[in-house]
């Protein structure tokens, strides 16, 4: 896996701007990455960076130099000018699942991938699957 960093020093009038072109932008992304995101700065209001990852440098080569690539940078041609720093990291063995998050297990969003009631491993975390059970329903039965 390839994750690729780009950071921004973005002014405060020019923001707005900046985030509505990043989303038009991530229209060229979708499907083509495993996964992306833009963060703002906690602490320092003018910092931002995308990440995004890619399951391989080949996948960042085609894209880069395909038709998908050339939309993204046209999105985001305004603000090449605001990039501090573009680099691709490759992952070490050093690396955390992700969990699903509570909420969506309590709002009854998460699927079984086998389409049935009740309760499934998905990565080693147990998620309760949502088909006509809810995570609610579930629970005031077991009490």
């Amino acid at each position: 896996m390839v994750v690729q960093y780009t950071r921004y020093k973005i002014g405060g009038s020019r923001r707005q701007a900046f985030i509505d072109a990043h989303r038009e932008a991530s229209r060229h992304l979708r499907f083509r990455c495993v996964r992306y995101e833009l963060t703002h700065c906690a602490d320092q209001d003018e910092w931002y960076t995308l990440r995004i990852e890619w399951d391989s440098q080949e996948d960042l080569r085609r894209f880069s130099n395909g038709a998908a690539g050339d939309a993204f940078r046209q999105a985001i041609n305004g603000f090449a000018r605001d990039i501090q720093e573009q680099r691709q990291w490759n992952l070490t063995v050093v690396v955390q699942a992700s969990k699903v998050p509570r909420s969506q297990i309590a709002e009854g969003s998460i699927r079984c991938p086998v389409g049935r009631r009740g309760i499934a491993s998905t990565r080693g975390f147990w998620t309760i699957c949502a088909k006509r059970f809810s995570w609610n329903r579930w629970r005031s039965r077991s009490t």
